[in-house]
């Protein structure tokens, strides 16, 4: 059995910090739905060969959210296919090349192999741009305590970094316009968002806000999001990511390569 993955540290309560990990987030969040993941990664973990553990610790606890999500999704897969009752063998070694994949499945009498990728974390249209991460930073630096979760949803590409009055100044006046009793008894949760929620445009990126039951175990608001919006496409950033993994792999040096 490998060490835990997660130590036991003070719990708390709310929104990522600026600086935090998700790794951090995740091992210190006392929210039931933190508490629940944390565990289902940390089940995950034990069934993971020691031998590799050390390699993937450190990129689940690593301060980039892409590496995070790759180790994350490796992860989650291993577990998969050992559900389904495969034989998984980590990093397999190949006679002809330094280079390897992420899993050797054995099922029956049938192997293959198995390269987990993730796409569209980088910047583009799947992810926010460093500018939209600062103004969503600002308003949650502004609107620290909402009475009801402040939802973002975010289409185009913002081009400029944008003060913090502006930002905030649209979040404000909406949560001051609904009461939390009202946002809280929501029913026709989509017609009342339509005739409530507020917007900011710059250019051709735009941030809808509208307000929600709060959803955290501990009944207290955040700022969530953004969440991508407008028609969104996947097929590029998906080939984008195979055409790359082809790229590495044409670049593996084999063993009796001159």
């Amino acid at each position: 059995m490998s060490e835990s993955l997660f130590k036991t540290v003070p719990q708390s309560q709310g929104a990522i910090t600026n600086g935090e990990t998700t790794f951090e987030f995740l091992q210190r969040g006392g929210r039931t739905e933190a508490i629940e993941i944390r565990q289902w990664m940390e089940t995950w973990f034990q069934e993971y060969p020691e031998d590799h553990g050390a390699e993937l610790r450190k990129r689940l606890q690593s301060k980039h959210f892409a590496e995070f999500m790759g180790a994350y999704f490796e992860l989650q897969i291993y577990s998969a296919l050992r559900l389904l009752g495969c034989h998984v063998v980590v990093h397999p070694s190949f006679a002809k090349t330094h280079g390897t994949v992420d899993f050797e499945v054995t099922h029956g009498k049938d192997m293959f192999y198995v390269e987990a990728t993730v796409c569209g974390i980088g910047q583009g249209i799947l992810c926010s741009s460093r500018n939209e991460e600062d103004a969503v930073q600002k308003i949650r630096e502004a609107i620290k305590h909402p009475h009801s979760d402040v939802w973002l949803e975010a289409e185009g590409e913002l081009h400029k970094t944008l003060g913090k009055d502006l930002l905030a100044g649209p979040v404000q006046k909406l949560l001051d316009s609904c009461l939390p009793g009202n946002v809280w008894r929501l029913g026709d949760w989509d017609s009342w968002w339509r005739r409530q929620h507020k917007s900011i445009q710059e250019g051709d990126w735009k941030l809808d806000i509208h307000l929600a039951r709060p959803i955290a175990s501990n009944g207290k608001g955040q700022v969530r999001g953004p969440s991508r919006g407008g028609p969104v496409d996947g097929a590029p950033s998906i080939s984008r990511a195979l055409q790359k993994k082809a790229k590495d792999w044409a670049h593996k040096k084999c063993d009796d390569a001159t």
